[in-house]
């Protein structure tokens, strides 16, 4: 099981639900192109976080997983490690992977990992099909709901209402009943939407930060390269300089060579012609 899987069915989510990939990219506020490119890459590996941001931008996630988070699917991890009956050792082994590396992802306050990990440890876990993907707001674990007519509140005038209710619940109840019902029904609902708006908060917090971090790492890579451009081009300049320096150095020898090459013929030959001119008045006196 590559990382491909997650993507093409996200893709297959996509589709279904009338959307475009363009569309989830802008929502999930990463870069398109980039998020695009995962799509069509044979094995992407982005960070498990971008990929959950980009099912809860389609409105989907991950079976059995509390919210689009981390540490929500982390702690599932955790869950089926423990159901399975695996130590942290035991699961890191079977997933390839260094047990202090998996520790460090499960005791994380904020946990992340390649996805490339993630696909590791749901298949050591045999877990696939705990991690399909699904609408957001489904829970395949949830007790089932049914639907039960009830009464006005108090003070409004009688009629007919709907009310979500769980399923051991009579299929009709007095009107005190269904009124608690629904008073309890909508302080959870608010809870859970408050929490998901939390959790939400927290993934953009820790997005923008890593964009932050992203960005000052790219800056410094930037500086050090221009560092070591000037390093070079220094260092060229120099090595240009003394090859200069040499190639004086050389023409100052060789003009030295000259000159006392010059100076030597200059003197035999003084010296050639004054014996040959001696020699001429020696034999001239004696004739």
């Amino acid at each position: 099981m590559g990382t491909r899987r997650w993507f093409s069915g996200l893709a297959a989510w996509i589709q279904k639900n009338k959307l475009t990939r363009e569309d989830v990219a802008r929502r999930s506020r990463h870069d398109v192109g980039y998020v695009l490119a995962l799509f069509e890459h044979p094995e992407p590996n982005p960070t498990l976080r971008l990929f959950l941001s980009l099912l809860e931008s389609a409105g989907a996630r991950l079976d059995t997983a509390g919210a689009n988070t981390t540490r929500h699917v982390v702690s599932r991890i955790n869950e089926l490690r423990a159901r399975a009956g695996l130590t942290v050792a035991a699961l890191a082994k079977r997933a390839g992977m260094q047990r202090s590396h998996l520790s460090r992802i499960i005791n994380d306050d904020d946990p992340n990992m390649q996805l490339v990990v993630f696909t590791s440890l749901i298949a050591a876990l045999g877990a696939e099909n705990e991690m399909q993907i699904v609408a957001r707001f489904h829970n395949a674990q949830a007790v089932p709901l049914a639907l039960a007519v009830g009464a006005e509140s108090m003070g409004a005038a009688p009629g007919r209402r709907l009310h979500v209710v769980s399923h051991d619940a009579p299929a009709a109840n007095d009107g005190r009943h269904e009124s608690t019902a629904g008073g309890q029904a909508e302080p959870r609902a608010d809870r859970t939407t408050q929490q998901i708006e939390q959790e939400r908060a927290r993934a953009s917090r820790a997005e923008a930060e890593a964009a932050r971090a992203k960005q000052r790492a790219d800056e410094a890579e930037a500086r050090a390269r221009e560092d070591c451009e000037r390093a070079e081009m220094a260092a060229y300049q120099a090595a240009l300089e003394k090859e200069r320096a040499d190639a004086a150095e050389a023409r100052l020898e060789t003009l030295r060579i000259l000159g006392k090459t010059t100076l030597w013929t200059a003197t035999v030959g003084g010296l050639l012609f004054g014996g040959a001119y001696a020699y001429d008045r020696y034999v001239k006196t004696r004739s």
